[in-house]
């Protein structure tokens, strides 16, 4: 693999027996995209809801959420749960800070659109004024 993503692993909090691998699409910070395996269990379509998705990709199945056991909420678990916290706050951060940035070139795009309007209108303008002045001498070579 040439990017520079991170692994998912392929945990199952469940622990169903009835597995199916599913090919995973997974867009990197680096902006490539990768394909992994994921360990998806079996379960009704109720289980599973579709992600809207604007973009025209395919749209992602996703798990309904289940409330974890409280038998189940281990140190691993709460680990977990931590660095997810921490991945989805990060993610959070870059999102906004990508749209700032996003914000502050659409604002240099339409101030550069705008001087250069002003420069065509100010060039059409000098033209005009050129013409006008040529044809003047224009008419009085024609009278000779």
């Amino acid at each position: 693999m040439g990017h520079l993503g991170r692994s998912r692993s392929n945990f199952n909090f469940y622990g169903n027996e009835n597995q199916q691998n599913v090919q995973q699409l997974n867009y990197q910070e680096s902006g490539r995209l990768s394909v992994s395996s994921a360990a998806i269990s079996e379960g009704s379509d109720d289980d599973l809801q579709l992600g809207v998705d604007l973009s025209g990709r395919k749209p992602v199945r996703r798990r309904s959420k289940k409330p974890v056991p409280d038998e189940k909420k281990d140190e691993i678990y709460w680990r977990r749960r931590h660095k997810n916290n921490i991945a989805a706050k990060r993610s959070r951060e870059a999102r906004r800070q990508k749209e700032t940035d996003l914000n502050q070139r659409v604002s240099l795009l339409e101030m550069e659109h705008d001087k250069l309007r002003t420069d065509l209108e100010s060039a059409l303008q000098e033209n005009n004024e050129l013409k006008i002045r040529l044809s003047k001498y224009e008419d009085v070579s024609m009278k000779k």
